[in-house]
């Protein structure tokens, strides 16, 4: 709204609408030009330098009756850092209204600024005021059945069956200018993850909340199966009554549970979080979803938070048996002892529990045996039965299986592994554990100098000493 040179303008349709609004008319009855309106603006000892009630409704009834636009041209001058500047050149004398009009589509995570007034002569300088949310997601590092993460992380490794706490730190925004403010964190958990939702904590500074009075916990689909995607929306009910709690922190937490559907190999079970959260104080926040009135309907004036992800990796050991030449055997079956083996998924047997960290299975018709779901640690495999017509393996093969978290921007970790023996031989392809185990054709007979050979020996002793003495007494009868 301009004013155009030093004198006054006739009567317009904005004086008009504050006028005949119930909140503002008392205020400007008196006024029949813009210096009257601006003087009630900037006057000290009047009611609006300090009531943002007011403010907000002038601005409200401003927004609506606009005579003229002119809109920043150019790149903007700064940076990042310190603060974009753009300038608004070539304007005349006058009372200007200054608003937002639109973010950019690359704006991810910002806020609008509320609308701003300012009297002044000559040149001026507006600090645009807005305060969006951010939201970090983490893994608890001192909680996980990891042994190798400390403190909070966004990768980590697991077994199948292991628990994964999460942590979801944000903080309460400056809420001036609103009346009504969304609050919802969304997170999609992949199918290699079940959600707890008895797991889930909020807290909003010292106090924590209750679910049903203080927070509403969703998931979509209400009951995934493992091996399905999972959305969880965590809505802070009210949020609007920590208006004067700004900077307080805000600490959600819950965990999952690695399922026998999880990724295995290098790529990670990859979960993702995001805040949406009331980015526009110009706009009302209107009645909000239809079956919860915290939660933002399509058409809320919301934004997002950038994505805040999180993975945890998973391996598996296949074992390949062999004969001597290569070739595939079947029928052997093995013991596999180790930390993590809380339930994995055996080639041909379907899901199996361990019992005692300890699990068996037979290799199939092509001599293969896979454990999916393991974690880094040590592990024994122990053949209990060789395939028909060939040797057992004497003593257990021990290998030792190590992560090596992804470095930025590469999300794909590494695995490796060591051991004795036959262990020596394990190699790693596409995350997994690949060892071939060889069985010698023909029986299993005692070793040499064992207690089995030491029976024949006695045995031949005795009989060849009652033979000599047979001879011996025959000899004197002669």
């Amino acid at each position: 709204v301009i004013r155009r040179g030093g004198g006054g303008t006739e009567t317009s349709p904005l004086l008009e609408a504050l006028q005949n609004n119930p909140t503002l008319g008392s205020h400007f009855k008196d006024c029949s030009s813009a210096a009257d309106v601006a003087e009630k603006l900037s006057d000290k000892k009047g009611s609006f330098m300090d009531n943002s009630v007011l403010l907000d409704a002038f601005s409200d009834v401003v927004s609506e009756h606009l005579s003229e636009t002119k809109r920043v041209s150019g790149a903007p001058s700064g940076s990042v850092s310190a603060g974009y500047i753009y300038t608004i050149a070539g304007l005349e004398d006058g009372y200007y209204f200054i608003r937002e009009a639109a973010m950019s589509s690359g704006a991810e995570g910002s806020a609008y600024s509320k609308f701003m007034l300012k009297v002044a002569d000559g040149d001026i300088r507006i600090n645009a005021k807005e305060d969006a949310p951010e939201l970090d997601k983490k893994i608890d590092g001192d909680l996980d059945t990891d042994p190798g993460t400390d403190g909070d992380v966004t990768v980590n490794q697991a077994a199948v069956g292991d628990t994964v706490p999460f942590k979801i730190v944000s903080g309460v925004p400056a809420m001036d200018g609103y009346e009504k403010y969304y609050f919802m964190v969304e997170d999609t958990l992949s199918g290699g993850l079940t959600f707890d939702k008895t797991s889930v904590t909020v807290r909003v500074g010292e106090t924590e909340l209750t679910e049903g009075q203080g927070y509403a916990v969703e998931t979509e689909p209400k009951h995934a199966s493992a091996g399905q995607e999972q959305t969880v929306r965590i809505i802070l009910k009210n949020f609007i009554q920590y208006k004067g709690q700004t900077e307080a922190p805000i600490a959600i937490s819950y965990s999952a549970t690695v399922n026998e559907k999880a990724q295995i190999g290098t790529a990670g079970n990859r979960n993702e979080a995001k805040l949406f959260f009331s980015n526009n104080p110009n706009v009302s926040g209107g009645d909000g979803a239809p079956e919860n009135p915290d939660k933002p309907d399509p058409d809320s004036p919301v934004g997002e938070t950038p994505p805040s992800e999180t993975r945890t990796y998973v391996t598996g050991l296949e074992l390949l048996k062999v004969d001597p030449k290569g070739a595939s055997l079947s029928g052997a079956k093995f013991l596999l002892e180790g930390r993590g083996l809380n339930c994995v998924l055996v080639s041909g047997a379907g899901v199996i529990e361990a019992d005692d960290e300890k699990v068996e299975g037979t290799v199939d018709e092509n001599g293969v045996l896979r454990f999916d779901g393991l974690a880094a640690g040590e592990y024994t495999i122990t053949e209990l039965r060789a395939p028909d017509g060939y040797r057992r393996l004497e003593e257990p093969i021990k290998i030792s299986v190590a992560w090596t978290p992804p470095r930025a921007p590469s999300t794909e970790c590494s695995w490796s592994v060591t051991g004795n023996d036959d262990g020596e031989n394990a190699v790693v392809k596409e995350g997994v554990i690949e060892l071939s185990i060889v069985n010698e054709s023909g029986l299993l007979l005692p070793a040499v100098g064992g207690s089995g050979t030491a029976a024949f020996y006695v045995l031949g002793g005795l009989l060849a000493a009652a033979g000599g003495a047979t001879c011996f007494v025959i000899v004197r009868k002669r």
